[in-house]
């Protein structure tokens, strides 16, 4: 039986954000000083996500701050990837390629050559995540793409979750004891599309059992290949993985394709939340030419409408 819903201020508040947008879309002339304005209140808007979401961010890995020459590898001197945030910084393995804005889905991101690339960061107490956390990234592959973020040793009985694609969906592993016997992890995979090349916002929120995936702002139907009750995430003592997961310490399935300003958190983000981040991204990609205003949207009028797959 269908049950009413009253909306919160802040679901309020998205959905007259994405009015606006979308008339601001309608409004859009080829005026160069009009498109000027309108990149500089989406850079605005942007800014204002990221400050409304601070005190929940674990760590923030967004790349910007790496230095390189664009279009080449990182050197084995500035191999160091750091945390916006927090004091989680990386070390990247093989030969991530650093991108700027003119294909980022922000303002750096980094390639992953889908065979030795990763990024690894030391355990902390922070990543005990326990009962609550979110994950989420703007990513650009195709079906080759497999992990992106995880922190997850298949073969020494240290999974804790793992976030990456199978095919051209997007996949999720939770496990409460470090294994994946049957009646300890959790296994969804969405229905639909996450892997097209084309960049997408992708992610998952685990509340205490409650999983729920997200591919552009919105709650992606999944199939459930494992479901059991669990209603903690295992206190892995692995590694976490940008690119890839481990298994026995060693780099397994690596990531072919783009991965660009990644969040983790210790709160499960409301989806009016995860609404704005999307918008925020998607303003930074029009502004910067990589997408184009029918895509733009395309994909407003999908999330205003809950048009998904």
């Amino acid at each position: 039986m269908y049950k009413e819903k009253s909306f919160t201020l802040i679901e309020l508040l998205v959905v007259i954000v994405i009015i606006g947008i979308l008339a601001g879309v309608i409004m859009i002339s080829t005026s160069s000083s009009i498109d000027k304005a309108n990149i500089a209140k989406s850079i605005i808007f942007a800014d204002s996500v990221k400050n409304s979401l601070l005190t929940d961010l674990v760590a923030e890995w967004t790349f910007d701050g790496i230095s390189g020459t664009i279009d080449s590898e990182i050197s084995t001197v500035a191999n160091f990837v750091a945390d916006d945030w927090g004091t989680h910084n990386g070390t990247a393995i093989g030969s991530p390629i650093l991108k700027n804005n003119n294909t980022c889905a922000t303002k750096q991101c980094l390639s992953f050559n889908g065979s030795t690339d990763y990024i690894y960061v030391n355990d902390s107490a922070d990543f005990d995540f326990r009962s609550r956390m979110s994950a989420f990234a703007w990513v650009r592959g195709d079906t080759q793409t497999k992990a992106i973020i995880a922190q997850y040793d298949y073969g020494n009985g240290q999974r804790s979750f793992l976030l990456r694609s199978n095919n051209n969906k997007l996949e999720v592993y939770i496990s409460d004891n470090g294994t994946v016997d049957t009646d300890h992890f959790k296994r969804y995979t969405s229905t639909g599309i996450a892997f097209d090349n084309n960049w997408h916002h992708v992610g998952f929120t685990f509340d205490s059992g409650n999983l729920n995936l997200y591919i552009d702002g919105q709650v992606a139907n999944v199939t459930k290949a494992n479901d059991y009750l669990i209603t903690s995430i295992y206190d892995s003592n692995a590694y976490l993985t940008i690119g890839s997961y481990l298994y026995n310490n060693a780099l397994n399935s690596p990531f072919l394709g783009l991965i660009d300003d990644l969040h983790l958190y210790n709160t499960v983000l409301q989806t009016s939340q995860i609404k704005q981040n999307y918008i925020a991204g998607l303003d930074s990609l029009l502004s910067h030419g990589n997408i184009s205003k029918e895509d733009y949207n395309q994909r407003i009028n999908a999330l205003a409408y809950n048009q998904h797959e």
